[in-house]
């Protein structure tokens, strides 16, 4: 990568149907953050909501949350990824979520695989994040705050990222 190609990191955090995956419950559910640049200790204090969502998806649906390093010129560089199943999560309880990044990689056709399943290889540090979850049984929304990141993956040439969270 040259140093002259600017970079966002994009953090996608989308609610995903265990069962079925549609394309178009991908385009529907998105949010984002705002930009913090040249960090790996980004910190957002923000909070995205998802309105409509019942108990019932609560007990099928998972929230997954992809982190990727955008250029400006050319295609987004997969960071990692993590995935918290939201029938974790009781009525009124808000709860925080300090996760490792997986090394989980997106094809073409949107599904999820594994990268290097199977090998014998030791997983790479991709970062942290830390989120807090909430359901708001009255008002049928998922609160999702996006609280902060730290020791992401260096994905720029001067060793930083400008990271944002996409949901």
């Amino acid at each position: 990568m040259s140093s002259f190609v600017l970079t966002q990191c994009v953090y996608k955090l989308i609610l995903l149907s265990v069962s079925i995956q549609s394309p178009s419950l991908f385009q529907a559910n998105k949010l984002r953050t705002k930009t913090l640049k040249n960090t790996l200790n980004p910190v957002w204090n923000e909070t995205l909501i998802y309105h409509g969502i019942t108990a019932a998806d609560m007990t099928t649906k998972t929230l997954r949350l992809c982190v990727c390093d955008m250029d400006r010129l050319g295609r987004n560089e997969f960071i990692g990824e993590v995935r918290v199943a939201l029938k974790k999560l009781k009525e009124g309880e808000s709860k925080k979520y300090n996760m490792g990044l997986e090394r989980i990689a997106q094809t073409r056709e949107g599904n999820s695989q594994a990268v290097d399943s199977g090998a014998p290889v030791a997983e790479e540090e991709r970062g942290r994040i830390l989120v807090s979850l909430m359901y708001v049984t009255e008002k049928s929304s998922l609160v999702v705050g996006i609280i902060r990141c730290a020791h992401l993956a260096a994905m720029d040439s001067n060793g930083y990222s400008d990271p944002f969270v996409k949901m």
